[in-house]
């Protein structure tokens, strides 16, 4: 995975690390704020919030971000809060939403935002942190 210039990736997740190091929740950014040849290959692990595996090779540049989310935060702002409750709450069981983004359960969403989704949000709850980690 390559992010550059100035993208944004979001993953929603949980036991990250960065070349076996742990890294937590919270944004990755780059080592030497460079170029993307300047950057090094780096491996990123964990857990996908539906519970597929994460074992990626990466290269992060210029002003990119890559931002480690637990699952529930649907703001990205890299944690789970009441800006998340909120959303959810705005979304709840609204009908003809075509795609709403807080339907985060059953891990593919069911078209619906119910009790399913604020479980996952419950068991996130005040988790994550908002503070850069350059790699």
């Amino acid at each position: 995975m390559i992010a550059w210039n100035t993208a944004v990736l979001t993953i929603h997740g949980w036991n990250f690390a960065v070349d076996g190091q742990p890294v937590g929740y919270g944004a990755l950014t780059s080592i030497y704020g460079g170029n993307l040849d300047e950057e090094p290959d780096r491996r990123l692990t964990g857990t996908l919030a539906c519970g597929g595996p994460i074992n990626n090779v990466f290269w992060i540049a210029d002003d990119s971000v890559i931002l480690l989310t637990p699952p529930g935060d649907l703001d990205s702002d890299g944690d789970v809060n009441f800006g998340d409750l909120s959303i959810l709450a705005r979304q709840w069981r609204q009908p003809g939403v075509d795609y709403p983004f807080a339907d985060i359960a059953p891990c593919v969403g069911d078209g619906i935002v119910d009790f399913l989704d604020l479980a996952v949000l419950c068991q996130y709850w005040l988790e994550g942190v908002v503070s850069p980690t350059t790699i």
